[in-house]
Order: structure tokens, then C-alpha cells, then sequence
């Protein structure tokens, strides 16, 4: 029987969408199995292959700019009277805004200008730190004297930082390989955020992207969890609604 191929998911239609696109088409993945059905697995290690090329085709300058924009969109949410309350922790008499956040790999958006004033302002900065199969969320108070390269060579919070409890997170911004419009996600395949996610009551997920990495549709698994909210360098939708392309307030993180 000839091999059936999987057309890929189409990306959105914004203009960084299609700036990305133009630059490289997606691979092709040969069937997982001989009656031709691609299998879920298969599927998503489709899109993270497509999604991974796309991303380094983009040039240095060009990735940098998208940082600063996803930072600065990231900021103008955040501080939207919406948010206000979902960042409060009440330890005795002290409320301690708690954001986790993540340190990237070479081909995911870098967001650390946003952590550098997130601490500035005085809130409390979470990091993930890779402890077998599971995280453990430790509080970041230096982004330099605080962390190093742990697993998978990815910068992580050192033993020394303090130990911080999921209930005590008020939102969650999660890396990912690839993401659609309804919130679904694909990460890189190891499972650390699905595992984790469960534990975080009613902190939302914010799914911080490339507008390249948007796509119509990801196949899911029972153990995939969906993001509430999805935000890229020109748009930012929660999940379920209309993606809206709103204007920058500002052109600096403060």
C-alpha cells in the first residue's frame, strides 16, 4: 500500500505568520505505522520538527524584536485591572505578587527582560528546575547569581533558592514547541508541564510564543493540557475567543 502523507496544520494568517512561513516549508514524516494511520506521537513530532525549523530560519535581529514585542505585549496584559488578583499570595500579613516563569532554550522566546522588571517591581519570580520526571519550582531572586545549566542544558535555579508550593504561583507562563488557537499545546515531548499543570489550582496558563509557532490544530492526548491564554509579539487571545491584534501602549519594559 502507498504511504499516506499529513498535511500540516496551517499557521495563522497574521503577518508575522506568514513572513515565517515564507521562509521554509514544513517537512514531510514517513508513517509510524504500515495501514497508513499516523499516530497522535507522530503527529505532534511532525509539528515540533516543522515549528523548530521555522524558528531558526528566523534571523538573529528579526528574534530579538519579536522578544522585545512579546515582552512588552506579555507587560501590557499583565498589568490589566483583570489580572490584578491573580497574582496575590497571602503569607501572614505579607501578599507577594508570584510569577512562574521559565529560562529558555536557544530556539524559545526570551523573556527576561520582562522577568528583570517583574523583580524590580518587587514581585516574587519562580523557576522550574528538572528533578527526575517531575519539576520542583524554586524562587529566583538573581537571574545571574541564582541559576545555572542543569538538565538537558537548560539555565535553572540553583539548590539554594527557596522552595515554592504550587498553590502559592498565581500565574503560570509556559514555554512550548507549537500552540492552536483553541490552547492547545505541544511541548517538546517529555511531559514536565502536563504533569505539573493540575497542581496550580486556579493559576492560569499564559502560553508565550512566536506568532510562527500558531497553528489551526494540534492533535491531543488525554494527558495534554490546554493554556488559557496565548500571547505573541502581535496578538494576545484567551482561549476559546477571538484572537485581537491591539496596539502597544509602550515601546519599553519597564
Amino acid at each position: 500500500m502507498p504511504k499516506k502523507s499529513i498535511k500540516m496544520p496551517e499557521l495563522l494568517t497574521s503577518k508575522a505568520s506568514k513572513k515565517c512561513r515564507s521562509r521554509i516549508q514544513p517537512k514531510s514524516l514517513e508513517d509510524c505505522s504500515a495501514d497508513g494511520v499516523i499516530p497522535v506521537q507522530c503527529q505532534k513530532h511532525r509539528i515540533r520538527a516543522s515549528i523548530r525549523e521555522l524558528i531558526r530560519a528566523m534571523p538573529r535581529q528579526e528574534r530579538k524584536k519579536q522578544d522585545r514585542l512579546l515582552c512588552l505585549r506579555l507587560q501590557e496584559l499583565f498589568s490589566a485591572p483583570f489580572w490584578k488578583k491573580r497574582f496575590v499570595y497571602k503569607e501572614g500579613s505579607v501578599e507577594a505578587k508570584t510569577l512562574l516563569g521559565y529560562l529558555p532554550l536557544a530556539d524559545e522566546p526570551d523573556l527576561s527582560p520582562l522577568w528583570k522588571m517583574w523583580l524590580k517591581q518587587g514581585g516574587f519570580l519562580v523557576m522550574p528546575r528538572v528533578s527526575g520526571t517531575s519539576l520542583r519550582l524554586l524562587e529566583v531572586r538573581d537571574l545571574k547569581s541564582d541559576v545555572s545549566s542543569g538538565a538537558f542544558g537548560i539555565l535553572e535555579p540553583l539548590d539554594h533558592c527557596r522552595m515554592v508550593l504550587p498553590e502559592e504561583v498565581g500565574i503560570v507562563v509556559t514555554p512550548g514547541r507549537a500552540f492552536s488557537r483553541s490552547g492547545a499545546r505541544v511541548g517538546r515531548g517529555k511531559g514536565f508541564y502536563d504533569r505539573i499543570a493540575g497542581e496550580f489550582q486556579t493559576a492560569p496558563l499564559v502560553a508565550a510564543a512566536y506568532d510562527c509557532q500558531i497553528i489551526d490544530k494540534i492533535p491531543q492526548q488525554a494527558h495534554d493540557l490546554p493554556v488559557d491564554w496565548i500571547v505573541t509579539p502581535t496578538m494576545a487571545w484567551r482561549r476559546g475567543s477571538r484572537a485581537v491584534c491591539v496596539p502597544l501602549k509602550t515601546t519599553e519594559v519597564k
